[in-house]
């Protein structure tokens, strides 16, 4: 009789065991105490919050997205008697968030940039805790943190374009959940990669396009053994069914209280052969090329790692957010935007490093991630004006 081997199940330790006591597994957060956590996020938050207080003084010269979504905020009147201003509530998270941080307390766009601080900071603890689990030693984990956030496309997006940062963070929050729910089986990071990825496309309008990329991954991500239509459809229900939810929700409101939903779902299609246009500049612009150097460099890390699939999923990721601002979903202004895709799916998706030659691909792509993104930056019109005013008042070299 032929024996039918299982692959091994991956179980949560128990809470009352400490990690010096056993081995660290794949759940384990990183810093294992939940002070240290909270402290790791509040170090990684304070930079931004000082980039943020000191680009408030700076003459930037143009209206930044959260200028305009504050401009947009302002524009809702709260006390009318009627209900039109449903229509400036989409997204809805993103609005009340910003409604809250920017009139509510009031900070104006400096509540706006301090959120983004504060997104930043547990985005990249999480990140950090992402690459404990995949096996990176201490030097390849400050050399990556530090190239992603060492430079200023980072600071701009999380301080000056919150709402489309904080999606994108919450996507690659919910791909590293996605990851564990379906190579270790975890249920519980199932249901939370659907809460986190409904909170994406609740933020900004491209959050919809990230949480598509997410469920189309989920065949890619399954292990090569349990790749049943059953179990992937099923995977997707999980992961997508939160966002369809809200969704629903949200349009049977908007129907019931202004029976037409064009103006809140509505997306500027007709706008898409100039988007198209814009599109096919920035990627033969010096900046597009620095992109698709770095998406190179992701593919050629797949390869090395022995992780095909992520080829799939890096582009598919990129593919479909450039799709989506092309039909119209999510600003117009989403300068550097595209690289932070890329190198969140970068942690996101790819293996561990199980050897040394795959530890030294993701030292070599660390590495290369410095002069791209400051090149980046340097090379995208509205970041660079944005930090020579920033680096103008505080007397850093422009």
């Amino acid at each position: 009789m032929a024996l039918r081997l299982r692959a091994p199940e991956f179980h949560a330790p128990p809470r009352s065991l400490s990690i010096a006591s056993r081995e660290r597994t794949p759940f384990d957060p990183f810093p294992f105490n939940f002070w240290a956590r909270a402290a790791t996020r509040l170090g990684f938050a304070v930079p931004f919050v000082a980039v943020a207080l000191v680009a408030r003084n700076a003459d930037v010269g143009f209206a930044t997205p959260n200028d305009q979504v504050f401009a947009q905020i302002s524009a809702i009147d709260w006390h009318h008697g009627n209900v039109r201003w449903v229509d400036h509530l989409y997204p809805p998270v993103g609005t009340v968030v910003a409604t809250l941080a920017g009139r509510v307390i009031p900070l104006h766009a400096l509540g706006l940039a301090i959120v983004g601080a504060l997104v930043a900071g547990y985005f990249l603890q999480k990140l950090l805790e992402a690459m404990v689990q995949r096996q990176l030693t201490p030097v390849e984990r400050a050399v990556f943190l530090g190239a992603l956030v060492l430079n200023p496309l980072t600071f701009y997006l999380f301080t000056e374009n919150t709402r489309l940062a904080a999606a994108i963070a919450l996507f690659g929050i919910g791909a590293i959940d996605l990851l564990h729910f379906l190579r270790l089986n975890s249920t519980r990071d199932g249901f939370r990669c659907g809460i986190v990825l409904m909170l994406a496309a609740l933020t900004d309008p491209i959050g919809v396009a990230l949480v598509a990329v997410a469920v189309v991954c989920t065949p890619f991500l399954l292990p090569p053994g349990s790749r049943e239509h059953g179990r992937w459809r099923a995977s997707a229900i999980v992961i997508a069914f939160p966002s369809v939810g809200a969704y629903a929700m949200w349009a049977f409101l908007d129907w019931a209280f202004r029976g037409d939903l064009s103006e809140s779902f509505g997306v500027a299609s007709a706008g898409a052969h100039a988007r198209l246009v814009a599109l096919g500049n920035f990627l033969t612009s010096t900046a597009g090329v620095l992109f698709l150097l770095l998406l190179v460099c992701a593919w050629l890390l797949a390869l090395l790692s022995r992780g095909p699939s992520a080829i799939v999923m890096v582009t598919l990721a990129v593919s479909v957010f450039f799709a989506a601002q092309i039909w119209g979903f999510g600003s117009t202004h989403s300068e550097g935007a595209p690289f932070l895709i890329v190198v969140t799916s970068i942690v996101a998706f790819l293996p561990s490093a199980r050897s040394r030659s795959i530890a030294l691909a993701y030292d070599a792509v660390a590495v290369a991630l410095f002069p791209i993104l400051w090149l980046a930056a340097a090379n995208t019109a509205s970041i660079d004006a944005w930090y020579r005013a920033v680096a103008s008042s505080t007397g850093l070299p422009r």
